[in-house]
């Protein structure tokens, strides 16, 4: 017998996913896993990166979707269409951490009733590997700095880290192998090829970087702290303290000083937001290269494949290592 408190919950499920249907026009709402290849079972997953390393494992045995793709985890704002999405999932994966926290309402909303649909891979990097963001605070106590944005204990950008993203990789593997056992073999063999592709990524970019003298530089956000600490760099600071939210003047000067201190020659950008700040930086800085490097957390869709990710992370390392000193 249903309880009061459920029937408000399965109103609210009706209600949105009904609003999906009366689209303008009146045009009936598409399945999004029609032309997914694969599956059963279905994998959702809320961005880029873990559409890469769930394909990789998946094969064509697994029908993979991405929830997000040219609109991040930042800026995603979970509609109707998601619900319709994660109806139909077996498995919803998730990074965790608070950067994806519109997962847990994507699932709700959607009246799944399978059991264990979401899992936050982040979390199950051991805890002694998450960087956490206390130290935020003490690096930007300075004048005309407000603290007034939100985080959560830990970085959340643990993809970038290489050998994060190996957990990330066979705990997907794991995840399958549970759900669809008559094929847990090859989720196994392709998570390890997958892993050692991410071995030869990071020796490749070792070797790349290795002759660095000055292995500072300075992010448009706090997102590269994990890939840093992969490649032996240093992240000295960021640009904006929360994606999107562009710095003070006071917080620009700041930066200039602590880039002249430290002798940094890159400030690297990500191709999702504008770079207005970090060339307002770069003019009291003749000697700093503005540099991309993307955090991969969009893909045009059409890109989007195991590759990408291995593609994203080599062109970072290259663009790092043509100007830093």
């Amino acid at each position: 017998m249903a309880t009061q408190t459920s029937f408000p919950r399965k109103l609210a499920v009706v209600t949105l996913l009904a609003a999906v249907v009366l689209l303008p026009g009146c045009r009936q709402a598409e399945d999004p896993w029609a032309k997914v290849k694969g599956g059963p079972p279905r994998v959702l997953v809320s961005f880029a990166p873990l559409y890469c390393f769930a394909k990789a494992v998946a094969g064509d045995d697994v029908a993979v979707l991405s929830l997000t793709t040219s609109v991040g985890p930042h800026d995603h704002n979970a509609d109707a269409d998601d619900a319709i999405a994660a109806q139909k999932a077996d498995l919803f994966l998730a990074n965790g951490l608070t950067l994806d926290d519109f997962v847990t309402k994507v699932a709700n909303t959607a009246s799944n009733s399978k059991k264990d649909l979401v899992h936050k891979l982040g979390e199950a990097i051991p805890k002694n590997r998450l960087i956490q963001v206390a130290e935020d605070k003490d690096d930007h106590d300075a004048p005309g700095h407000k603290h007034d944005h939100k985080h959560g204990e830990y970085d959340p950008h643990v993809w970038l880290g290489v050998e994060e993203a190996e957990v990330m990789v066979n705990r997907i593997a794991e995840l399958l192998a549970q759900r669809d056992p008559a094929r847990k073999d090859g989720y196994k063999a392709r998570a390890a090829a997958y892993v050692e592709k991410l071995h030869q990524l990071l020796a490749d970019g070792k070797a790349a970087l290795k002759d660095k003298k000055n292995r500072k530089f300075i992010t448009n956000h706090h997102s590269f702290r994990y890939f840093a600490r992969s490649f032996g760099l240093e992240v000295l600071d960021s640009i904006q303290m929360q994606a999107g939210v562009e710095p003070t003047g006071p917080q620009l000067a700041r930066l200039a000083d602590l880039c002249k201190k430290h002798d940094v020659r890159v400030i690297g950008v990500e191709p999702q937001y504008n770079r207005r700040a970090a060339e307002r930086l770069q003019k009291s800085l003749p000697n700093v290269a503005i540099v991309e490097l993307d955090p991969i957390e969009t893909a045009n869709p059409d890109d989007l494949m195991p590759e990408y990710y291995l593609k994203r992370m080599k062109q970072n390392i290259d663009n790092l290592a043509k100007h830093l000193k």
